[in-house]
């Protein structure tokens, strides 16, 4: 059965409307079916939920303001991007991922890669779009305080420099 054929199986869409969300898909949204689906102004959640238990994937609602600078260190913002998923929290010795599409092997492949690499185990969870979007911003955010860091320490060089320079010359 496929994710198209449980929603009808929900109630969330009619047998009808399947043929015409693949073609939808396709034309318009490089094939993706959850943002057609979101676009059709079914709410992200819902399909969220349902995806979850179609997929036998726990779901995780993020509250954004929770989330540490510090779990983004443990995935970088190229994987994040390149993969579609982002770290969310470190507990109890495992990383917890968020994922957008877990049946995507290569994001299951990269993962298990990052894991090994940093000598954590992970867990998986799917999260929505939006709140993946959310933390991607997160990242950004995080260069920019690194970014005024390192302005901030040439700057202090730079003092430092002009202090030594002066006294020597006295």
């Amino acid at each position: 059965m496929s994710f198209l054929e449980e929603l009808v199986k929900k109630g969330v869409i009619e047998n009808s409307q399947i043929s015409e969300i693949k073609s939808l898909a396709e034309k318009d949204f490089q094939g993706n079916i959850e943002e057609t689906l979101i676009e059709s102004g079914i709410p992200e959640e819902k399909i969220l939920e349902i995806k979850g238990e179609y997929l036998g994937v726990p779901v995780k609602h993020l509250n954004l303001q929770e989330i540490s600078f510090d779990v983004l260190r443990y995935i970088s913002e190229d994987s994040a991007t390149h993969y579609n998923f982002v770290p969310i929290e470190l507990k109890d010795g495992v990383l917890e991922v968020g994922v957008t599409d877990s049946e995507n092997i290569q994001t299951m492949d990269a993962l298990q890669f990052i894991s090994n690499r940093i000598g954590i185990p992970f867990k998986v969870f799917l999260i929505s779009r939006s709140d993946y979007k959310s933390i991607m911003e997160s990242y950004k955010g995080m260069s920019l305080q690194v970014e005024g860091a390192l302005k901030e320490f040439d700057q202090d060089k730079v003092d430092a420099k002009g202090v030594v320079e002066e006294s020597l010359s006295k």
